[in-house]
């Protein structure tokens, strides 16, 4: 929509520009041509209004009347031109989520109490001379900063800002605190393109809902060349597992769970691990690469029938009072085919066999816990225990 935008705009200048050249030309001609210079000048004038609606349409948010993203690319460029040797241009970007992993929308877009705070909080704090507000989608706005002399003014700057955002503010009559995201990135030092600026953007986002996420309140982040790097690292570590995970490279040894107080065994637990030239990779990290790529379902029935089969192993042994714990990753419980692939796993063995312990990811329980519990409803009626 919005190349469709700018084309219409590049074609109705060209046109504007043709009736003001016959415009010219019937000025020329005096008053013999005054019908003929009448119809001209209708004719511009009916441009000219058709071509001032198409461009508000084209870089204006509706909801706000502000400029949008496609206004805000042509701001960052009339910046860049004009920008002196010394001088950088900043770019922050602030989202607002409804929850603490920056997944759920907070404002939406007819919550326009919420976004006329934010939007006051915005203007108030602002120097309306360098710095541009833009909404650039139903709730993240950005702020382009022209002419920034001091880099530790502008971070002083931003820190303010952001505080002043993430203060409690009303939503529907009720007071909140909102999660608050947010991402700065600096040109020239940066990068020269809004198209580069926008990816360090997207970086410098995704970890400061990483962080907020670990510390349980709003965060904003800084692009680097360290988190440029990190990511890169990062991607290849990724690529790495998902080759390993496909190979049949995933190990599942049995680890024991021990009581905190008298060191006595509770219980065994499927541990998935893959051993690496830089070392052994589990836990957390492989739990994340796995989510990240796509293969958690197929590790996470690998972890069921590694359970199953060494349940069967110890009642063969005359031991029934094992139970084993398979601890369950976000992206696994949120998968549609969740509770087939566990409750298929479970029938495979015998009722008195199925002495699981399901380790459900707290987050995504307690954010809607009667739609978890209705969910494992099921499979929890066929012998496993549930677990946070």
């Amino acid at each position: 929509q919005l190349r469709l935008g700018k084309r219409r705009i590049r074609s109705l200048e060209r046109q504007l520009g043709d009736a003001r050249s016959r415009l010219a030309d019937a000025e020329a001609f005096g008053k013999e041509n005054a019908q003929a210079k009448s119809a001209i000048t209708d004719d511009y004038d009916s441009l000219k209004m058709k071509y001032e609606r198409i461009r508000r349409i084209a870089y204006t948010d509706a909801g706000t009347d502000l400029p949008n993203r496609q206004k805000l690319t042509e701001s960052f460029e009339d910046a860049k031109s004009k920008c002196a040797e010394e001088e950088e241009i900043g770019l922050a970007m602030f989202a607002f989520r409804g929850d603490s992993d920056g997944g759920l929308s907070l404002l939406g877009r007819n919550n326009t109490e919420m976004k006329q705070e934010i939007l006051q909080r915005l203007r108030g704090a602002l120097n309306g001379e360098d710095d541009e507000i833009a909404v650039i989608s139903d709730d993240a706005f950005a702020v382009l900063t022209r002419r920034i002399q001091h880099r530790t003014d502008y971070e002083s700057k931003i820190d303010k800002l952001f505080k002043l955002l993430a203060l409690p503010m009303m939503n529907n009559g009720v007071e909140i605190e909102p999660n608050v995201y947010g991402a700065v990135t600096v040109a020239p030092t940066d990068g020269a393109s809004m198209q580069l600026l926008d990816m360090n953007l997207g970086l410098a986002m995704a970890e400061a809902v990483k962080m907020a996420s670990a510390h349980g309140e709003s965060w904003y982040c800084f692009y680097s060349k360290e988190l440029a790097q990190a990511t890169i690292d990062k991607m290849s570590f990724q690529a790495s597992v998902t080759d390993a995970v496909r190979a049949g490279a995933v190990e599942y040894p049995l680890i024991p769970r021990k009581h905190l107080a008298d060191g006595a065994a509770e219980q065994l637990a499927v541990s998935p691990m893959l051993k690496t030239a830089d070392g052994v990779v589990g836990g957390e990290q492989l739990f994340e690469c796995l989510d990240n790529s796509g293969l958690a379902m197929v590790v996470f029935e690998a972890m069921l029938n590694r359970a199953g089969e060494c349940l069967r192993r110890y009642a063969e042994m005359g031991i029934h009072d094992v139970r084993i714990a398979i601890p369950v990753s976000e992206r696994v419980f949120g998968n549609r085919e969740f509770i087939k692939t566990t409750f298929d796993a479970l029938q495979l063995l015998d009722p008195e066999l199925r002495r699981f312990t399901f380790e459900l990811p707290e987050q995504a329980v307690t954010r809607n816990l009667g739609r978890a519990m209705t969910k494992m409803q099921k499979p929890s009626a066929v012998g496993p225990h549930l677990t946070l």
